[in-house]
């Protein structure tokens, strides 16, 4: 992300990586429903499944790493 890429431990850095974590854990039973209400096979949402806990995981440690003087 251009805008917080030089930025570390910074209130915008801690910002996107909060709706980042949001964005795919509401993301993820969204997907999980379309494939109970087969709107598409479950071997098409594996990826997308895989992405949103890898991203999703990944902000959530990385969020918890960072440092913000506010805190």
């Amino acid at each position: 992300m251009p805008v917080v890429r030089n930025d570390i431990d910074s209130k915008t850095l801690k910002a996107v990586l909060i709706f980042n974590i949001a964005y795919h854990l509401i993301m993820l039973p969204l997907n999980l429903s379309g494939v109970s209400q087969g709107i598409f096979p479950f071997g098409q949402a594996i990826p997308p499944l895989v992405i949103h806990l890898f991203v999703g995981i990944g902000s959530l440690i990385y969020l918890m790493k960072i440092k913000t003087s506010a805190d």
